[in-house]
């Protein structure tokens, strides 16, 4: 019936073929260009499970869990990982909170910037003394003004001696989880 197309033509109807099957692809599952597409969002806090995670609930619903960007805070084994989570629990536990997605992390969780009535949770866990600036990860992701901002918050909390800069010889959490994956970490 149809005359077989040429290899010319075939290799148009395939590249088509292949633009359409990518295009419903992205159109369906919302596949983004980049793994720092930027969302927005709100939600509610329904649990804060240490200083630096939460979970929510959606607009629509869903639940999300959240690993705060650029921030680190103690494990909650660690020395003041219960402080800095009780802190975040008193600032957002059922309450709504905007959502700044950055990224998804190994864990399938989305890291995000967290606001409550404009202010930035993430800069006052830091401000507070209850986490450290992720330098390693804030440096390759993180807008330089907010970069500075936050390395200037946690040196002044750390001149003051807030929060976990009490302890003179505080632990960072990357380092503890470090030793406790090689057995050497204290509780």
């Amino acid at each position: 019936m149809f005359p077989k197309p040429n290899a010319r033509q075939r290799k148009k109807l395939y590249q088509t073929a292949a633009a359409l099957i990518t295009a419903a692809v992205v159109a369906i599952f919302g596949i983004s260009s980049g793994s720092n597409s930027s969302k927005e969002y709100t939600g509610t806090v329904i649990a804060v499970t240490d200083g630096d995670t939460v979970r929510l609930t959606d607009h629509n619903g869903q639940a999300q869990r959240i690993r705060m960007a650029f921030i680190d805070a103690p494990e909650s084994a660690q020395a003041h990982g219960k402080a800095s989570q009780n802190a975040l629990k008193k600032m957002i536990e059922g309450k709504k909170v905007r959502v700044e997605v950055v990224d998804t992390d190994q864990y399938r969780r989305q890291v995000a910037r967290i606001r409550i009535n404009g202010e930035d949770v993430n800069f006052a866990q830091i401000a507070n003394g209850h986490a450290w600036h992720y330098q390693s990860i804030a440096k390759r992701n993180q807008p330089k003004d907010d970069y500075t901002r936050y390395e200037t918050a946690q040196a002044e909390a750390k001149k003051k001696r807030k929060g976990l800069w009490r302890d003179r010889d505080a632990l960072a959490p990357w380092t503890y989880r470090k030793e406790k994956r090689a057995g050497n970490a204290t509780e």
